[in-house]
């Protein structure tokens, strides 16, 4: 099981965001949402930004670390990394 939690690096509020069909809610800039636990493997991440894009991706968790961040910068890019906080 990993503990995953989504981080809003994007320029403007995050309205929604959904994780593997459950919804995480909205998201302030530069603020993380509640971590959940996930499996390994490949699920979607959806979000609606203030302005109203939105955005998808297939997102595959794999690896040894347990804790990790699903990275939305200002570009729009998803990446994921390690916990490190």
């Amino acid at each position: 099981m990993y503990k995953i939690s989504v981080y809003n690096g994007y320029f403007e509020q995050i309205d929604s965001v959904k994780l593997n069909l459950i919804d995480l809610g909205s998201l302030d800039i530069n603020s993380f949402s509640t971590p959940i636990l996930l499996k390994k493997g490949l699920f979607p991440i959806t979000y609606i930004t203030e302005s109203g894009l939105f955005y998808s991706a297939n997102v595959d968790s794999k690896g040894v670390h347990e804790n990790l961040i699903i990275n939305i910068d200002n570009n729009g890019l998803i990446s994921i990394n390690n916990d490190e906080r």
